[in-house]
């Protein structure tokens, strides 16, 4: 199943050191953990979650993407 994906405008990334009311740690652990996000929440649900791609295919890379790829 191969399906186009909408017009995207590339996120506005912030670094935690640049947040101006920096949530709560918890919080903060949350939005900055760079471990699977499906695994965490896998193990917080006791294997009650899962993930279902709704379309996969390809495009071309946006310019943030090559950016932090160093293309």
């Amino acid at each position: 199943m191969t399906q186009q994906s909408p017009a995207f405008i590339g996120p506005s990334w912030l670094e935690r050191e640049q947040l101006i009311d920096a949530p709560d740690p918890v919080m903060l652990d949350w939005l900055f953990n760079k471990d699977s996000l499906t695994r965490r929440l896998d193990r917080l649900s006791d294997g009650r979650f899962s993930v279902f791609p709704q379309f996969e295919g390809w495009q071309p890379l946006r310019p943030d993407e090559c950016l932090a790829l160093g293309l």
